[in-house]
């Protein structure tokens, strides 16, 4: 919500064209977490043994967890014979949606069938079906108001039994820790050092010099705007993008004198709402 805000405020955002649905969910490279996507797949490798295995990305907003999951559930040698599900939980969830889209997706792709959308029917048959079959189910962007009963409230089978594999994303290890994942099983992301903020935010901002910082731009000026962006991912490529085909340094340091007023702003609001919730306390 910060992110977009800082965006909105210090550019004029273009909305991108509508694209063809695709058979996977769209992969994305994300600079400088080779290393932590290894240390995942190594993970669920080494967890199928014929119990069910949980494990979790935990991160800030925007620092590439859903990307980086996207990359996995991508993968074609990780999982062997799982039904593949994904459900993208967020804050303001909808049991019964999310439920209906898992209901969705197995109709698919374990060809079973429901022939009622009643709440009773659908976890019974829910229940029924992860139970009857093996599957990956990737639970993107998790927080605290549904983690204790999320995979309740979906009729996902919690026998340590079951032969299946649960992964999930949050910004909170407790929310992890409320899904059943084990602390050795959860891996945090980390922010991009300065190098790699500047290579993706360059991809992104110079893509017509192959992301070389033209010779009329203010190299200072491009580092300062890229280094606002707190070595996010999401943050430098949307950003990036956003500034792509601006070339005069003056534009930039506006972007740059915008960025900075509004996230002052968002300090001071922050701190004030710290001060009022420690004087009711």
């Amino acid at each position: 919500m910060v992110l977009k805000k800082i965006v909105d405020f210090a550019l004029k955002v273009r909305k991108p064209l509508a694209t063809s649905s695709k058979k996977h969910i769209e992969e994305a490279l994300v600079v400088g977490q080779d290393s932590v996507s290894n240390r995942l797949e190594e993970l669920i490798h080494s967890q199928q043994h014929k119990t069910l295995s949980r494990s979790g990305l935990v991160g800030k907003g925007g620092a590439g967890k859903t990307l980086l999951l996207k990359r996995v559930f991508n993968s074609d040698s990780l999982f062997c014979n799982h039904l593949m599900l994904w459900l993208t939980v967020s804050q303001n969830l909808s049991f019964n949606a999310l439920r209906n889209d898992l209901v969705n997706q197995l109709s698919v792709k374990a060809n079973e069938r429901l022939e009622s959308r009643e709440e009773d029917h659908m976890k019974t048959w829910l229940n029924e079906i992860m139970n009857r079959h093996k599957f990956a189910l990737f639970l993107d962007d998790v927080w605290e108001t549904s983690a204790s009963c999320l995979l309740e409230e979906l009729c996902v089978p919690q026998s340590p039994h079951h032969n299946s594999i649960i992964i999930a994303t949050s910004r909170s290890k407790s929310v992890l820790s409320q899904l059943g994942v084990p602390p050795p099983s959860v891996i945090q992301m980390e922010d991009l050092t300065e190098d790699e903020s500047w290579r993706l935010f360059s991809s992104h901002a110079f893509p017509h010099s192959g992301g070389v910082l033209p010779m009329n731009i203010d190299q200072d000026i491009a580092r300062l705007v890229c280094n606002k962006c707190g070595g996010l991912p999401k943050s430098l490529k949307e950003i990036g993008k956003q500034m792509a085909g601006i070339t005069r340094s003056n534009e930039w340091e506006l972007v740059l004198l915008k960025l900075e007023c509004k996230m002052a702003l968002h300090k001071a609001s922050v701190k004030e709402g710290e001060i009022i919730k420690n004087d009711k306390k």
